[in-house]
């Protein structure tokens, strides 16, 4: 530790405890760490070592500890050691845990649940609670070259409490979530496994809620500035060397605006989470351990929710300019503060949110941005995991497209400890901090990609291949594919499918090869392709494509009410699969593992565990299976020449949940179940409307043309509702677990 870091840690320890009241503080002065400790601040924009040095946080999150199962998801069939072994070779130099404020009061207070844990695939943990359990794995961390910090995911032990949009919640009070970092901070405060506290995640809620997260002056309740600025303080005082990491909120009042408004375009918003314009005019104060603070962003991409810059045409450019830059990249550009990104992560579906996937991964390794991917765990609904179901292979493809963004030097991964290599003594795959020369990075570009190579295009694609090109610096991340002087595509693998051709048109590529620390070849010899020659549509005449998605309405529901299943990232929730299907796990008591839900049935609308990023927070779920984001028809058919639509849903009983209005179709047959009614159908026939809403065509269906098509819908509205009630069946049986 520095001379100047140690007075600054001395003094401000002293001051900051003498300033605030501190109900858990076992001492005024928190024992000073031994030189050589792993303790990191903040300069500028970089986090830095003691000495320093600056360093990349870059890992994953691993979720379970904040849920009812109050441990690690996974330990039902998984071992411990082994998974965290696994990521520390494979590149994950830090690790965000979500935590409950109730756990860490049960901790404080010596309360404990049984933990839901197979001994006999972890025979290490028999006969420990969930605190020794989290204790022992801090030693594996440790052993492994992994850091650690704590994320408050919700105040309750609960898979869906992060539904919740602040911070304190029935029993549990603000004080409480002091108390309960306080308490943390002073048990951990020797330890620098532990580097920092994410004081709470994903603040959120809309104009006109009747909670939500603001961020402005006051010292109001509902003020996320003010909270998250008293609990940074407050740990601080305790232990002056961890990070204090602040997330966003949802919304933040364009000027002029007070927070009294509830006008929808009054906002800007964006993820729950991710909106940091606040910090311009309301930036947390630290006092003299400002050098703590790191801000933290989420972003998602397009299958969590279609947000509307996801519309049209975007790429890398409009997302930066558009959404990053304004909400808080600028933070890192103006040199105000690190950034860390909290959650980020997808689906891999070879279309538009791996585009998004692409994007930010290249953002984080362009400006060296520190990171925690979401996540780990399979069972995340909407997003999927770096580990398959069985908890013990990865998901190669998703690995490759994260692994540019860990912080590799000489082709060696690095750990944020000064000692113990990344994987651990002896590791050949990672070296310690100590081990890496200077600053990170290298000036040499790859080489240049060769033997560029068009396959059979077909009327809108081309699919390239090339030699893959070498690095001997920090390694190549990836490839950039340009269509003239359009960038098309940034894979991390030697070949690309490029979309979105016209028939029929000659076309010209070259690819540019790029390395981890952002040098960039020169581009190969070009190749050109010529789209096939596009045919008729099979059923004759002008084919009419479905028009745009349609608008959300956002219903401010109370998140206590909704039913438990809700947007939850846990084992018995149904997750988005890429090509519009559904599907998901659910955890088998009497087999002790993860077993599917029937991939037949609807997919659900929404992030898995809860996270219902949509623009101004509008939860879009009631009790039941509901309409999915993209390729929303469950049945279509043809009636003269006209589209007849068929949907089958099913209401809660307190909330007429309607968030389905179709688009692109001349009509609609609407079947509707309600639960109070066994098997009764209403058939509800609306004409197209000029309204965005269709083409304004207004095409009434006669009442000969409803006859012919009754028995056929009935059937088919039988079908959907018998699976419906089957699936609804077993996930209310689960004990799984889902959370985010």
């Amino acid at each position: 530790m520095s001379s100047t870091h140690r007075l600054r840690v001395l003094a401000t320890s002293v001051a900051a405890t003498a300033a605030l009241t501190a109900p858990l503080v076992l001492g005024a002065v928190p024992a000073q760490a031994a030189a050589g400790d792993d303790w990191l601040h903040v300069s500028g924009n970089k986090i830095v070592d003691e000495a320093g040095k600056e360093v990349w946080l870059t890992g994953t999150n691993w979720f379970g500890f904040n849920a009812s199962e109050r441990v690690f998801h996974g330990l039902w069939s998984a071992n411990i050691t082994t998974l965290t072994k696994g990521m520390a070779d494979r590149g994950i130099n830090t690790v965000r845990v979500p935590i409950s404020t109730q756990l860490l009061l049960e901790w404080r207070a010596g309360t404990f649940l049984k933990p839901n844990v197979n001994t006999y695939a972890n025979p290490e943990l028999e006969g420990l609670n969930s605190l020794q359990i989290f204790d022992y794995w801090l030693t594996l961390c440790e052993r492994y070259g992994i850091k650690v910090f704590l994320d408050v995911h919700s105040a309750e032990a609960d898979n869906a409490g992060h539904v919740y949009p602040v911070w304190w919640k029935g029993a549990i009070t603000t004080d409480d979530v002091y108390a309960g970092w306080e308490w943390v901070a002073e048990r951990y405060k020797n330890n620098d496994t532990i580097i920092g506290a994410d004081v709470k995640n994903e603040p959120h809620g809309a104009q006109g809620a009747t909670e939500r997260a603001k961020w402005d002056g006051s010292t109001d309740k509902d003020n996320f500035k003010h909270f998250a600025q008293t609990a940074g303080r407050k740990i601080l005082a305790i232990n002056p060397h961890w990070l204090i990491f602040v997330e966003g909120i949802e919304v933040y009042p364009k000027p002029g605006v007070p927070w009294t408004s509830t006008g929808l375009t009054d906002y800007y918003g964006t993820w729950w989470g991710g909106n940091l314009r606040g910090v311009k005019d309301f930036p947390i104060d630290l006092g003299a351990n400002q050098d703590q603070l790191v801000y933290s962003p989420h972003d998602y991409g397009p299958l969590v929710f279609d947000q509307p810059w996801f519309q049209g045409t975007w790429d890398r450019t409009t997302l930066e300019r558009d959404v990053w830059d304004p909400n808080w990249l600028y933070l890192h550009k103006q040199n105000v503060s690190p950034l860390l990104i909290g959650e980020w992560g997808g689906f891999l579906d070879g279309g538009r949110n791996e585009k998004w996937m692409n994007a930010i991964r290249d953002l984080i390794v362009d400006r060296r941005l520190s990171h925690t991917f979401w996540v780990l765990n399979p069972n995340s609904g909407d997003t999927g995991g770096l580990l398959n179901y069985d908890w013990t292979t990865w998901d190669e493809a998703k690995y490759a497209l994260l692994k540019p963004s860990l912080w590799q030097d000489g082709g060696k991964f690095v750990s944020l400890d000064h000692t113990v290599r990344l994987g651990g003594a002896g590791s050949t795959t990672g070296k310690s901090l100590s081990e890496v020369g200077g600053q990170p990075g290298d000036t040499t570009a790859p080489t240049v990609p060769t033997n560029l190579a068009a396959g059979t295009p077909s009327t809108t694609t081309v699919p390239l291949t090339w030699s893959p090109s070498t690095d001997a610096g920090s390694g190549v991340a990836g490839y950039e594919v340009y269509r003239g002087t359009t960038l098309v595509g940034t894979p991390t693998t030697s070949a690309l499918t490029v979309t979105g051709l016209a028939a029929d048109t000659p076309y010209s590529f070259t690819v540019r090869a790029k390395d981890v620390a952002g040098n960039v070849s020169a581009s190969s010899v070009a190749v050109t392709a010529r789209t096939a020659v596009g045919g008729s549509h099979r059923h004759g005449g002008t084919h009419r494509p479905d028009g745009p998605r349609s608008r959300h309405r956002h219903h401010h529901h109370d998140p206590a009410a909704l039913d438990g299943l809700h947007r939850q990232r846990g084992g018995d929730r149904l997750r988005r699969l890429p090509g519009g299907h559904a599907g998901g796990q659910q955890h088998d008591p009497e087999l002790d593992r993860d077993r599917p839900v029937p991939r037949d049935l609807l997919r659900v609308h929404g992030r898995g565990e809860g996270r219902g990023r949509q623009p101004f927070g509008g939860v879009h779920r009631a009790d039941g299976v509901h309409r999915a984001r993209r390729g929303h028809r469950l049945v279509r058919r043809h009636l003269r020449g006209e589209q007849l639509e068929l949907r089958v849903h099913r209401l809660d009983p307190d909330h007429e949940h309607r968030d389905d209005r179709p688009v692109g179709v001349d009509a609609r047959v609407r079947v509707r179940r309600r639960p109070d009614r066994d098997a009764g159908l209403e058939r509800d026939v609306q004409p197209d409307r000029a309204d965005g809403h269709g083409d304004g065509a207004g095409v009434e269906l006669d009442a000969r043309a409803r006859g012919e098509h009754r028995d056929r819908v009935q059937r088919l509205a039988h079908r959907h509702q018998h699976r419906s009630d089957r699936v609804h069946r077993e996930r209310r049986g689960l004990r799984g677990a889902m959370t985010s």
